[in-house]
């Protein structure tokens, strides 16, 4: 089958499950919408993250949890208006949201237990962790109070564990 049938071909496999995918290389291999949790990692890009054989990625892809990472950075200013003089001060807050994400292995239609990636259908559960001031609450002693949070950065990591190994995919 020519390369453009084949990619077509997987292309529809892909959007009959529901998932949207893109014709690209293995290294570009997962599509993930951070805010739904819904997207694919294909078959190639776990294997290789993991080490594992193809009958390796086939026996442990169903024990696969893949978690999505987004860590938050803050710069918070804690003032203190009274004498003797003003002080300022900046400490830097992380915020970090791990969300498990639903997982489905899919496989080839109409090709016996030949596997093609894991479906990532939704958003489960989120543990957040850090603490983000607010401005005008209270901050250190002395009467100082939070003047300004701003945001710095974020990154989004997608990360897989199988047992107590933990991989980044993105």
């Amino acid at each position: 089958m020519p390369w453009c049938l084949r990619v077509a071909a997987a292309c529809v496999a892909v959007n009959l499950v529901g998932i949207a995918v893109s014709a690209q290389p293995a290294a570009a291999s997962l599509a993930f919408d951070e805010k739904t949790g819904v997207g694919f990692v294909d078959k190639a890009h776990v294997q290789r993250a993991f080490g594992w054989s193809a009958a390796m990625m086939q026996e442990n892809a169903r024990h696969v949890m893949i978690t999505s990472i987004r860590k938050q950075r803050y710069a918070a200013t804690c003032s203190r208006a009274a004498p003797p003089g003003a002080r300022k001060r900046t400490i830097r807050v992380t915020v970090t949201a791990a969300t498990v994400i639903s997982t489905r292995v899919t496989y080839q239609p109409r090709v016996k237990n030949q596997m093609t990636g894991i479906a990532l259908t939704g958003r489960q559960s989120t543990t957040v962790s850090g603490v983000l001031p607010r401005p005008g609450q209270p901050c250190g002693a002395r009467s100082g109070r939070w003047t300004h949070v701003d945001r710095t950065g974020t990154t989004i990591a997608v990360r897989a564990r199988f047992g107590s190994r933990v991989v980044r995919l993105r």
